[in-house]
C-alpha cells in the first residue's frame, strides 16, 4: 500500500511543533510497514497562493499512488481540484463544530468527494462516511520522569510552583485564551495559591517531555479544540490536567485520575478545579491511553483499518464497473 499524504502543517524552522502530529503520524505509519510519501503545503510562509500553485505536483504525485490522505480540509480542496482519481481521506483539525464559515463550506465540498472524513472529537455523525480516529500519543517519548532533572534541563527554578501552558504557535491564538489562564492564576494567588505559568510554544519536541515533568498541572482554556495532544501527552506522563470542556477531553479523561474538567469554563471554576489537581497524583495515565487506544501504534493501525477498508471499496467499484 502506497499512501499520499498532503498537508498544510508540518514542523518549520520557525515552528518546529506546527504540524508535529501529522509527522508523528506519518512516522508511525511508516513503522507499520505503510509506504507513505509527504507532499507539504506551506502556505504559512508562502502565503495562500500556494494551495492553487501545488496543483500541478499533486497531479503528478497523485498518480503513483494507491490512497491520498489529505490534513485539513484546505489540503482536501487542493487535492480536489487536481482532478486526480486516486480515493482519498480528508482528516478534519480540531473542533469542527466550530468551524469558521469558510471551512465550513469547504467541508460541505470535500464531504462529498472524500471516501472518508476523518475527525478527532466526539460528535457523532450519522453518516458512515465520519470515522473517529484521534491522533495517539507516543507512550515511550512521554512519561512520568524526575521534576527536578526536567527542572534543571529547562533552567528553571525549583522552588516555583509552574503550571503548563500550551501554547503551540504561541499566546496570540485567542482559541487558547492565554487571557484566562492567567486570570485563573490570579484568582488562585488571591486565595494564598501562588504559581508561575510555564508556557511552551515553539518548543523543539525533545524538549516537550521535560516541560510536562516540569510542571504541577496541564491548565488548558480554551474555548474549542479537536483531540488535543497536549491532554494526551500530560495523561500519558502522568500529570494532572484541568481543562475546559473542549474536543474530547471529557471523554479521554474520564477515567483518569488526574483529570478535571470544568463544566461552566469560567475562571471561578478552574481555579477550583485547579486547586485539586495540585494535590492529586495520578498514575494511570497510560494505561487509560492504552484503553482507548490512544497510544501511537494502536492509533496508526486504526488509521490503517480506514486505508485497508477504502482500497478494498475502491477494488469493488471497479470490479462493478468493468463489468458493466
Amino acid at each position: 500500500m502506497k499512501v499520499l499524504h498532503i498537508t498544510n502543517a508540518y514542523p518549520i524552522e520557525s515552528n518546529p511543533s506546527f504540524g508535529v502530529f501529522v509527522k508523528e503520524q506519518v512516522d508511525g505509519l511508516r513503522r507499520l510497514g505503510i509506504q507513505s510519501d509527504l507532499y507539504f503545503i506551506n502556505a504559512r510562509e508562502e502565503g495562500l497562493a500556494r494551495y492553487a500553485s501545488c496543483i500541478p505536483d499533486l497531479q503528478r504525485l497523485g498518480r503513483h499512488c494507491d490512497l491520498v490522505h489529505c490534513h485539513h480540509l484546505f489540503s482536501s480542496i487542493s487535492y480536489i481540484l487536481s482532478g486526480v482519481p486516486a480515493p482519498f481521506i480528508a482528516a478534519t483539525f480540531g473542533d469542527i463544530r466550530q468551524a469558521h464559515p469558510i471551512e465550513r463550506l469547504c467541508l460541505y465540498i470535500v464531504e462529498r468527494f472524500a471516501r472518508r472524513v476523518i475527525y478527532k472529537n466526539d460528535t457523532q455523525f450519522d453518516s458512515p462516511k465520519y470515522v473517529y480516529v484521534p491522533n495517539g500519543v507516543d507512550a515511550t517519548v512521554f512519561r512520568r520522569s524526575d521534576r527536578d532533572d526536567a527542572i534543571t534541563r529547562l533552567g528553571l527554578d525549583p522552588s516555583t510552583r509552574y503550571v503548563l501552558f500550551v501554547a503551540g504557535g504561541g499566546v496570540d491564538n485567542p482559541v487558547k485564551r492565554y487571557d484566562k489562564f492567567l486570570t485563573v492564576l490570579d484568582q488562585m494567588e488571591a486565595h494564598g495559591d501562588r504559581y508561575t505559568p510555564l508556557v511552551m510554544a515553539n518548543v523543539d519536541r525533545e524538549h516537550v517531555p521535560d516541560y510536562y515533568n516540569a510542571s504541577r498541572f496541564l491548565l488548558m482554556t480554551s474555548d474549542h479544540e479537536g483531540s488535543p495532544n497536549a491532554v494526551k501527552e500530560a495523561m500519558a506522563s502522568n500529570l494532572p490536567v484541568v481543562s475546559t470542556d473542549v474536543g474530547n477531553v471529557r471523554t479521554m479523561t474520564a477515567d483518569y485520575d488526574g483529570g478535571f474538567v470544568s463544566s461552566t469554563g469560567d475562571s471561578n471554576d478552574l481555579a477550583r478545579l485547579a486547586q485539586e489537581a495540585d494535590s492529586c497524583v495520578p498514575n494511570n495515565g497510560p494505561a487509560v491511553l492504552e484503553s482507548l487506544q490512544l497510544e501511537a501504534a494502536a492509533s496508526c493501525r486504526r488509521l490503517i483499518q480506514v486505508y485497508e477498508q477504502v482500497l478494498d471499496e475502491n477494488s469493488e467499484r471497479n470490479r462493478t464497473t468493468c463489468a458493466f
